[in-house]
């Protein structure tokens, strides 16, 4: 028979031990959640730094894209009311311009069309590098959130939590450190990316609003040189 100091000096080197891996275990998980908890903290600011910027230049480009149309449609009205009085002071002195006018209030309209969606094109263009490195940066942000699960996984682990732990924090603290590194190197990349935008919008906007002046201009010059060689009723 075991004597009982022997059982009680086994129990308590088991308590020792088992105490002992606890503290290892709180010391590790603090360690470990402060860092990543750091991490996340850094990540979720630079997301919603970039994300506030983000949404203003889409507002930019709604307001410049709808302002510029609606110039446009504006100008487009007025050029189609232009032909309009054009069909009727040519019949009042006798001139039939119909073939002049033929198709040109469709081309007018067009024009509004048109415009649209070269906007699109241009204010796309625009920003694509932006899209791109907020899309980085919304997709990091994301990363550093799933890091915690990875530690409080272990809990389930019971006596094994301890390795657990230390498996993850050779794990999750280097890919945590490159996620901060490649968050804040992107954060970087976004505000230069950022600065030359609105001024690019703006220009779509002016080029939009010449391209249409340019062909409102053609269609009119067009029906005029071609009434003005139409005969005259005898």
């Amino acid at each position: 028979m075991v004597p009982k100091i022997t059982c009680f000096v086994v129990i308590l080197c088991a308590l020792q031990f088992a105490l002992a891996a606890n503290v290892q275990k709180r010391d590790l998980l603090s360690s470990l959640q402060s860092t990543v908890a750091s991490v996340q903290q850094k990540a979720a600011d630079i997301f919603g730094q970039a994300k506030t910027q983000f949404e203003e230049i889409e507002k930019q480009v709604s307001s410049i894209i709808n302002s510029t149309v609606a110039n446009v449609q504006t100008r487009a009205a007025e050029v189609i009311q232009q032909i309009q009085s054009a069909v009727a002071s040519a019949e009042q002195i006798g001139r039939n311009i119909g073939p002049c006018v033929s198709g040109q209030t469709e081309t007018a309209k067009r024009v509004v069309n048109e415009t649209e969606t070269n906007l699109q094109t241009c204010t796309t263009s625009a920003k694509s590098q932006l899209n791109a490195t907020y899309a980085d940066i919304q997709n990091l942000f994301s990363q550093s959130l799933q890091l915690s699960t990875e530690i409080t996984s272990c809990f389930s682990q019971g006596f094994g939590a301890l390795s657990c732990l230390a498996n993850a924090s050779g794990t999750v603290l280097p890919r945590a450190m490159l996620l901060l590194s490649s968050i804040t190197s992107d954060a970087a990349t976004f505000g230069a990316q950022l600065t030359p935008v609105p001024a690019l919008l703006a220009q779509c906007a002016a080029d939009g609003l010449s391209s249409a002046a340019t062909k409102f201009a053609s269609v009119l010059a067009t029906i005029q040189t071609c009434a003005t060689s139409q005969p005259t009723a005898a």
